[in-house]
């Protein structure tokens, strides 16, 4: 049989979402299955393999200050398409306008995209069908299950659905992560007599409330 090789990976975002994807990349299971060729904040990215200690969950933020460059998203994409694995998988794990603007190009070049960005799917119908025209089989895959419903085979069942006939009458949901675990803790079947604002203290402290403003985000070249 022939021998499979690790699919490179670039992260961009290291937030609460960006830190967990981090460390599943990072943990054994994965990491013989993905090589992380980059990872990127707002400012900064850096090149993998580093020549000396291993990239760990604990340690990437203050080797990313002391080491990563300005962050060139052309860059990145070139990492990735040039990589002789390639094609590799984008992953943005950010709150962007702008990288989503790119996701087009992105997918021409090959470039599978992974993403909990609901800003490719939720903004302009012409972005969307831009997106849409790039992806398989014209260029890379891109599926949209993360950014709704927490990964729950959602779309993909409404989309079959659809297109064997049937009519969707009406849908219904607490469509926010955030508010549904705040809505939860605030009000539980037992009872109890938490304070609002406690809960949402709570759901921040866990970083589910954190959100990156885009103007944060730039995209050179």
């Amino acid at each position: 049989m022939p021998t499979t090789r690790p699919i490179p990976v670039a992260l961009i975002g290291l937030g609460g979402v960006g830190k967990a994807i981090l460390t599943q990349l990072l943990s054994p299971s994965l990491s013989s299955k993905f090589t992380l060729v980059l990872i990127a904040n707002s400012r900064q990215s850096l090149s993998l393999p580093l020549p000396a200690s291993p990239l760990t969950p604990t340690n990437y933020a203050p080797i990313l200050e002391q080491h990563g460059q300005p962050l060139d998203l052309s860059s990145v994409i070139s990492v990735l398409s040039g990589h002789p694995d390639a094609p590799g998988i984008f992953i943005d794990s950010t709150g962007s306008e702008s990288i989503p603007a790119m996701y087009s190009q992105i997918l021409k070049m090959g470039i599978n995209i992974v993403t909990p960005n609901k800003k490719a799917t939720s903004s302009s119908d012409e972005l969307y069908q831009s997106i849409v025209g790039a992806s398989w089989p014209n260029g890379g895959l891109m599926y949209g299950e993360s950014t709704v419903g927490a990964g729950l085979p959602i779309l993909s069942t409404l989309k079959d659905l659809v297109e064997t006939g049937d009519e969707i009458e009406k849908i219904e949901g607490v469509f926010s992560g955030t508010l549904s675990y705040i809505f939860n803790e605030f009000s539980k079947v037992e009872g109890g007599d938490v304070k609002f604002s406690e809960v949402v203290k709570i759901a921040k402290d866990k970083g589910y409330t954190v959100s990156l403003p885009s103007s944060q985000w730039s995209t050179k070249g």
